[in-house]
């Protein structure tokens, strides 16, 4: 059986809160973390930590959807070079990476 969830934060500003879920109310306090962390994973992602290691994240709906397809889209864009046997370059204008690195 895994180790009980000893701590919880949200990126990028960590909360970090104690799950102690055992005894006769665990179960209650525990859904109502899930249901507090699930709430909060719809505004930003939440990273779970045990014994001060991650052990998991928690994104919402929407950001994963938009993960998979951002992901998919990158495979797609790859197996292009791969096909065309080229090698993916970064193109960028000395102006746009100027203005990135805040040079004037």
């Amino acid at each position: 059986m895994p180790a009980p969830l000893d701590t919880v934060h949200t990126v990028p500003r960590p909360r970090t809160a104690t799950c102690a879920c055992s005894g006769s109310d665990g179960e209650p306090r525990f859904k109502r973390l899930a249901g507090e962390l699930i709430r909060e994973a719809t505004d930003e992602d939440v990273v779970v930590a045990r014994h001060g290691r991650l052990a998991a994240v928690l994104v919402g709906a929407e950001r994963y959807d938009a993960l998979l397809e951002e992901l998919e889209d990158l495979k797609d864009r790859l197996s292009v070079y791969e096909s065309a046997g080229t090698e993916p370059t970064l193109r960028i204008g000395f102006g746009k990476m100027a203005a990135e690195l805040g040079a004037r």
